[in-house]
């Protein structure tokens, strides 16, 4: 597949006010998304996910790094992107009902992004209506205002406008935390449906991380601004080579008593702070493999082979402490077992679990 994004060695600091001191939120992040690919981009909160995505949909200017668009630069804000690529790369925010206008119809709100393309009325409200049906809603809805629709509508109504200027990219940014389990997923499943449909690319900034394991084709960890593992879904799921990615996996919990996902690897302690980095590894502090090399520099990133890359000193002794076996994909075969004999058409999703609930 060809690679449609590049984020290279992407910075971004935040100055905090009354001082000469920085907010450190993105420290050297690297990665690239394929057509019609999936990049799940994992962590907890304050990792830095959200602050990358509004880096590449141009919200966010970048304090240094790259970011190109199928070979084309577009390192700067959204408002100085030429206008054929404001069509090309679109966003999901986290909340449907803070990203649409509650003063504005539907219809208006899917129709947004088509006036900075100077598009017609008569062919906006072919392509809102259109839109809106690709999204499971009836046109009737086009009248409606946000406060008529439900959390899982409202959201449906944000893919839509996200996906009436005809995407390549669409960054998702925690696109089903607001919702209950059922909304949550019939919106995974819309999404899987629609990147068959067109082939768009999608990065799925999320820390759920079931569902990011159910949707994604490969995984990104992000650790205090930086990448610390990314590689296939398969791999980095079945086996971590990161410390952080390994305690991050075993704090899910899913639904069935016969499946656990503990790990020999205990992280403890406080996360540093992003004003003031610590020298060399980042998780240092807090891992129980940590030597003095690990505090005195930056472990560089190490391919593994097959795209997965780690930043870390020991990640060989990473990869023999745990068993490699993904608890993941071993509880959805045994769901949709489950699932076969009692519903023949229902979702995998329904089964899904979340770390926070």
């Amino acid at each position: 597949m060809s690679v449609i994004l590049e984020v290279e060695d992407l910075y971004k600091r935040f100055p905090v006010s009354g001082s000469r001191r920085y907010v450190q939120a993105i420290n050297g992040v690297t990665f690239s998304v394929a057509a019609g690919e999936t990049l799940g981009l994992v962590g907890e909160s304050g990792s830095g996910k959200t602050t990358v995505g509004r880096c590449i949909v141009g919200l966010t200017e970048l304090s240094a790094g790259r970011i190109r668009f199928k070979g084309e630069d577009i390192s700067r804000p959204r408002a100085r992107w030429p206008r054929h690529l404001l069509s090309k790369i679109q966003l999901v925010f986290q909340e449907p009902g803070e990203s649409l206008d509650p003063r504005m119809q539907i219809g208006r709100s899917i129709e947004e992004p088509l006036l900075a393309l100077k598009v017609a009325p008569s062919e906006r409200r072919a392509r809102a209506a259109d839109a809106i049906e690709r999204v499971g809603l009836g046109r009737e809805m086009l009248e409606l205002y946000p406060a008529e629709l439900s959390a899982g509508q409202q959201q449906r109504v944000a893919i839509a406008r996200a996906m009436i200027t005809s995407p390549e990219l669409v960054v998702l940014d925690e696109p089903t935390s607001a919702l209950d389990p059922t909304a949550r997923a019939e919106i995974i499943a819309l999404l899987m449906k629609i990147q068959a449909e067109l082939g768009t690319s999608y990065l799925f900034i999320s820390h759920d991380l079931s569902t990011v394991r159910f949707i994604s084709h490969r995984v990104a960890v992000m650790y205090l601004g930086m990448i610390v593992e990314q590689g296939g879904v398969d791999k980095v799921f079945a086996g971590p080579r990161h410390p952080y990615s390994a305690g991050l996996l075993s704090a899910v919990l899913l639904p069935h008593p016969h499946f656990s996902l503990e790990s020999n690897i205990r992280l403890e302690g406080e996360i540093p702070s992003p004003i003031n980095l610590p020298q060399g590894c980042f998780l240092a502090s807090r891992c129980p493999l940590a030597i003095a090399h690990c505090r005195q520099e930056m472990p560089p990133p190490d391919n593994l082979g097959g795209g997965h890359i780690v930043h870390c000193w020991r990640h060989r002794d990473v990869a023999g402490m745990d068993r490699a076996s993904d608890t993941f994909a071993e509880f959805q075969r045994e769901a949709e077992r489950i699932l076969a004999e009692q519903k023949p058409t229902a979702s995998i999703c329904n089964l899904e679990g979340t770390p926070d609930g």
